[in-house]
């Protein structure tokens, strides 16, 4: 299929990470496919494409610096704000978590963003099982679930020229507190009854609760059988980032991806000229408030009361 290119597993901060995603899809607008996966050292909060940052707690989504900090919390760790360049809402990534990115060519390989999203979840399923842990893939919510929870869940932009799809896998568990102080989780009504999106991330079934492994050898495993299953149907060269690739992705982090404009207001969006679409968004249409997390943005409320339960 393709002969990827990978930077293997890399922890930088999230403002850089960002910037790395639209230089990987710069190469394959090119012709060079890039599979990577990273963590950044401390936590981030990553907005959609579309979304308004008032999802933020603590008026954190209206300050100008990309790292922010809780005013009412004086022992809150410090949390970087960015913005991905595809659709969907709020994440946390961190130390315990890690992405898994892919960018190739718009070659013909897939003829639709659907087919795109369901080769690579069904390749991230095949990672998992290759570690013991059976997995399925829920295309229609762009998750992957163990026992019916997630544990990932991916995007996609289909560029005119070049596509990718990027996701988060949680490897150790959340601190839910924390994390609902940082960000906006909602609750849904099913059937008469609240069922929160803070008791569901208390229960996503994080991989080591499931593997029982020191936390950089599972974080560096999950890389590798992620990087295996990804590139499966091609070739994989490994190689660290390259001095120009960094200077690249820094350039992008200082004009666009570190930069108030793009992380608060989305400025400036992308055109048609270059992305076809970023499916279940507009490219310049308004930004959308008061949206959930984004594990559980696509998941149908029948799956979702299993998941709090």
């Amino acid at each position: 299929m393709y002969a990827y290119q990978s930077w293997g597993l890399t922890v930088l901060p999230a403002g850089l990470q960002m910037a790395l995603e639209e230089h990987a899809l710069q190469l394959a607008r090119k012709g060079q496919a890039v599979v990577r996966t990273f963590s950044t050292p401390q936590d981030a909060v990553v907005l959609g494409y579309a979304q308004a940052p008032d999802v933020v707690q603590g008026g954190w989504g209206s300050q100008a610096m990309h790292s922010v900090h809780h005013a009412g919390v004086a022992s809150a760790p410090p949390l970087d704000l960015v913005r991905r360049p595809t659709g969907g809402s709020h994440v946390q990534i961190g130390p315990n978590t890690l992405a898994y990115s892919v960018a190739v060519p718009r070659d013909g390989s897939f003829r639709t963003y659907e087919d795109f999203r369901r080769y690579y979840g069904d390749a991230l399923v095949r990672a998992l099982g290759d570690l013991g842990i059976q997995a399925a893939a829920d295309h229609a919510a762009s998750t992957v679930n163990v026992a019916g929870r997630v544990v990932a869940s991916h995007a996609v932009l289909w560029g005119t020229e070049a596509a990718l799809l990027h996701g988060l896998l949680v490897l150790s568990p959340y601190d839910v507190d924390l994390l609902a102080r940082r960000v906006l989780l909602q609750t849904r009504a099913i059937r008469g009854q609240p069922c929160s999106e803070a008791a569901a991330i208390r229960r996503i079934p994080a991989l080591s609760l499931l593997l029982r492994r020191d936390s950089a050898l599972l974080r560096e495993a999950v890389s590798q059988a992620i990087l295996r299953a990804f590139s499966r149907d091609g070739s994989l060269a490994s190689a660290p980032l390259a001095p120009r690739d960094l200077r690249q992705a820094d350039l992008l982090r200082r004009q666009k991806h570190g930069h108030p404009a793009w992380i608060r207001g989305r400025a400036p969006p992308f055109s048609p000229e270059g992305v076809e679409a970023i499916p279940g968004e507009e490219l310049a249409g308004p930004l959308k408030a008061g949206l959930g997390y984004c594990f559980y943005s696509q998941v149908r409320d029948q799956d979702f009361r299993r998941m709090v339960e």
